[in-house]
């Protein structure tokens, strides 16, 4: 009767404790409590004039869990209220292609083994920050956001991969960025991170702006191998780690700051005509492969880039070029392929595409030249070297757009026309080739009747595999 603490002061619930209980009926032998702060319904049995401990939960998975909407390794939870916030990476030389998504409000990132063969509701094959797939604390297993240590994330949000295969995690939360050495060749529950960037050391969290600390990391990106950039949302800045004699320290110092006059001032660009060596809230971060710099400048609405990363100085570093007029811009993406540019367009719900660097600087009007809708506010954007484009919106969901394809006569190749059943046709995506893994059907042992599969590809006609040249 004297202790008040939710759940006995522990981090995690059990199936005698409550926090914050709202209503409770009784039927049959057993009191059904709504256990609120737990999101939960916990049944318990009565024995004599009490009850004992649960026999049965609603809600969670298990009773030491209580995250919102039953946690697990299919959603996301992009949105808390009024913040919403995503980040993705893809590893484009693992074999196969790795696909990472930052959940944020579950404190942890998701990782898809092979993302050619991701199909819409597959669960994830790997957790970063959780024991598990069903628990979401800050800072595991203290649930402390003042708390954090060398495993638990707290609202992680930006993703990078660098040429090894190992993520970089921007844990917002804890004003760091962590290091997890390649996940997939590493499983393990709870992976812990091997470099801290941002904090002195994997448990302290010091926010005040220094070439050393961040308050709130977000984008991340690398200059081609010249270093780590980091946008720093609190302090309205982007700060520069380089890669010095082959690699990164932990507690390193950034080199270079920009969006400010030194590395401990935190000014905001004025609203009406916002300068363009300052910032206002920057959020994803990217750079194309001369090592340009691409902020969204999320306040301001707009996107700065600036000059190659080397070519900068230290400090007060002035945009070479600016898109605007797009609504509270949130994501960035350079395709290191083709380097066109993708910009989120957050409060109009869609992503514009910009021309690659040296073509918009020519045209002068610096114009998207094309856009996609997004099934709600759109947070990031990513794309694969297939020139699939990833796009993490408002409705807690990652919308995959694939490149359109082109099907004409292979008599003819007359566009726009339709195909005869039994015609002999040519497939093929209307923007860049398949790539090198092809194959010719004559160079098989028996081409005839001819594969339905070269190369590992099949194509489907109502979902039956056709024929293949």
């Amino acid at each position: 009767f004297t202790r008040r603490e939710p759940n006995h002061g522990a981090p995690e619930p059990a199936a005698d404790t409550l926090s914050g209980p709202v209503a409770g009926v009784a039927a049959n032998g057993e009191l059904y409590l709504a256990d609120a702060a737990n999101n939960r319904v916990l049944v318990l049995p009565q024995q004599g004039s009490s009850f004992g401990g649960a026999i049965r939960v609603a809600g969670q998975h298990d009773y030491n869990l209580n995250g919102v909407n039953r946690v697990e390794s299919r959603g996301f939870q992009f949105r808390q209220g009024s913040y919403a916030d995503a980040g993705m990476a893809v590893d484009t030389r693992s074999d196969p292609p790795h696909f990472y998504i930052a959940d944020p409000y579950n404190h942890r990132v998701l990782g898809y083994r092979d993302l050619r063969r991701m199909r819409t509701g597959d669960p994830a094959d790997l957790v970063i920050g959780q024991p598990d797939m069903f628990r979401a604390q800050c800072n595991y297993p203290s649930n402390d956001a003042n708390l954090p240590n060398q495993s638990g994330l707290c609202n992680p949000t930006g993703l990078a991969v660098d040429d090894h295969g190992n993520l970089w995690v921007a844990d917002s939360g804890n004003g760091r960025v962590l290091r997890f050495p390649k996940p997939f060749d590493h499983p393990s529950s709870l992976p812990r991170a091997d470099l801290v960037i941002g904090q002195t050391g994997f448990t302290s969290k010091i926010t005040d702006p220094t070439a050393r600390t961040m308050a709130s990391p977000y984008g991340l990106a690398f200059a081609g191998d010249n270093g780590l950039l980091v946008s720093d949302q609190v302090h309205n800045r982007v700060l520069f780690f380089p890669k010095t004699g082959g690699g990164y320290t932990t507690g390193m110092s950034a080199a270079k700051v920009f969006g400010q006059p030194d590395f401990t001032s935190a000014l905001l660009a004025s609203a009406q005509n916002p300068e363009d060596n300052r910032m206002g809230s920057p959020h994803h971060i990217a750079a194309d492969t001369d090592a340009r710099i691409y902020v969204a400048d999320t306040r301001h609405n707009r996107v700065l880039v600036f000059d190659q990363v080397l070519n900068n100085e230290p400090v007060n570093a002035r945009a070479v070029l600016t898109l605007k007029s797009i609504s509270s811009v949130r994501g960035v993406y350079v395709s290191p392929v083709t380097g066109e540019i993708w910009a989120t367009d957050t409060n109009n719900n869609r992503v514009f595409r910009y021309p690659r660097f040296d073509h918009l600087f020519l045209q002068g009007d610096f114009k998207a030249d094309g856009s996609i809708p997004a099934g709600s506010a759109a947070l990031a954007v990513v794309q694969d070297h297939y020139g699939d484009l990833y796009v993490a919106d408002g409705s807690n969901r990652v919308a995959i757009h694939y490149p359109g394809l082109a099907a004409v006569n292979g008599a003819h190749f007359l566009v726009n026309r339709a195909l005869a059943p039994g015609a002999i046709a040519s497939i093929f995506p209307l923007g860049d080739p398949f790539g090198s893994e092809t194959a010719v059907f004559t160079d098989l042992p028996n081409p005839v009747p001819l594969p339905t599969e070269l190369a590992g590809i099949q194509v489907l006609v109502d979902d039956t595999p056709a024929p293949l040249y």
